[in-house]
């Protein structure tokens, strides 16, 4: 699409990156968009890397060494600009339904890596978004599986949002009444959205510096 402006470019491909796309249409999105010419590369790579998304437990890996500028995804000079601009990081948890009972799923476990990974070792100092989607997913996730024990100290908004389903169903709740397994000071912007109202509850107790929350 040579004919094409550069700022119509820019805004096809940040509308559709930032569409709620599930995992295979976000994976063809960043598999596609690439090889449609120089120009679509480069803007979607700048695109992606500042608002990023991770839509499998391979991606992650890959990611990861994205940052660490181990990859041939960007020429030398350019490698360190997915760490210096990213200011979001989005991960869709959908349990697996294979898994028995409220075991760990292959995106949890996922979710768990990349925080641990952003907490303990100095990655995107800009990044101050995390939006985690569960699908299908208990509300007793984040706590069972003690989502958040390590967390980013420069993040400081933190979105949980939950579809409908069986498995999130209000009366599951275990509702933690203060006792909970982290805590989350950094945090001043929480949206908490599809969630039963003691898990709003709890999340809102596990962010003492929140200034702003959003529910529905």
């Amino acid at each position: 699409f040579p004919w094409l402006p550069v700022e119509l470019i820019e805004n096809i491909i940040s509308e559709t990156w930032n569409l709620d796309l599930v995992a295979d249409e976000r994976i063809n999105v960043m598999t596609s968009f690439v090889l449609v010419n120089k120009t679509w590369n480069r803007l979607f790579m700048r695109t992606s890397s500042l608002d990023v998304h991770i839509p499998t437990p391979s991606y992650l890996y890959q990611y990861l060494l994205i940052l660490q500028g181990l990859t041939q995804v960007y020429d030398n000079s350019d490698k360190h600009i997915p760490d210096a601009i990213c200011r979001s990081i989005t991960i869709m948890v959908d349990h697996d339904p294979s898994t028995p009972g409220e075991g760990d799923s292959p995106m949890g476990k996922t979710l768990s890596d990349l925080l641990y990974n952003l907490a303990t070792i100095p990655y995107v100092p800009n990044l101050k978004k995390i939006a985690v989607k569960f699908q299908n997913t208990s509300f007793n996730d984040i706590f069972n599986h003690y989502r958040f024990i390590s967390f980013p100290k420069q993040v400081t908004d933190l979105e949980i949002s939950y579809t409908p389903s069986s498995d999130a169903h209000p009366d599951s709740y275990r509702e933690r009444e203060g006792c909970l397994p982290w805590s989350l000071t950094s945090i001043q912007r929480l949206s908490v959205l599809g969630a039963c109202i003691p898990l709003v509850a709890d999340m809102i107790s596990a962010c003492p510096n929140v200034k702003t929350v959003v529910v529905d």
